[in-house]
């Protein structure tokens, strides 16, 4: 099996876990798409609808710490 295959097959099954989870497991779910060694891109997995909400909110969620830290 060649690497883009064997890629392939890898982000595939991520997509497919990250459309059926929701909440806490995403974030568990992209940390272990994000370290696995053999991935590379990941632009199919955060393209995930319910991925790319959770991001969304987490990062406007960082943004607002921003805030709230720079005027301390």
């Amino acid at each position: 099996m060649d690497i883009e295959q064997k890629q392939e097959e890898i982000i595939d099954h991520f997509v497919k876990q990250a459309s059926s989870l929701e909440g806490s497991a995403l974030g568990s779910l992209v940390v272990e798409a994000t370290s696995h060694p053999s991935l590379f891109a990941f632009s199919e997995i955060l393209a995930v609808p319910n991925v790319l909400q959770k991001l969304r909110m987490w990062l406007g969620e960082f943004d607002l710490a921003l805030v709230l830290v720079r005027r301390i």
